[in-house]
């Protein structure tokens, strides 16, 4: 019994750490190629998935840097005349800003959204 105990930890633990090590290469992988984008629209898109990647690495530092991430994101989304490449920066955002008990920052991303999206529509 104990010998099964042990070894589905050790498997758990293998499992867990193979993970966070492809999540932590996808990062660099992204923060190398960053550079080189041409675009906004690229540059959100790869913001993006770094805010994702962070989350999924749940980590104090990965939620810091999650955050910090998707505010370049939103940043970037939110200059004038790039409103419609992506909804992920904003609801993204707020989620963060919900999870950190920013409520005011969450809702206040999210009516800024739907003024862009009543903007975009009509």
């Amino acid at each position: 019994m104990l010998k099964r105990l042990i070894f589905s930890f050790l498997l758990v633990n293998l499992y867990v750490f193979s993970y966070s090590q492809s999540l932590q290469e996808r990062i660099d992988s992204l923060h190398a190629n960053y550079s080189t984008l041409e675009n906004d629209s690229l540059r959100i898109r790869s913001l993006n998935f770094l805010s994702f990647y962070y989350v999924r690495l749940d980590t104090t530092f990965s939620k810091d840097s999650a955050v910090a991430t998707i505010k370049r994101s939103y940043d970037l989304a939110t200059k004038e005349g790039n409103y419609s490449y992506s909804n992920y920066p904003y609801i993204q955002y707020s989620d963060l800003a919900t999870r950190s008990s920013d409520y005011d920052v969450a809702l206040e991303v999210l009516l800024k959204y739907l003024d862009i999206s009543r903007d975009l529509v009509i």
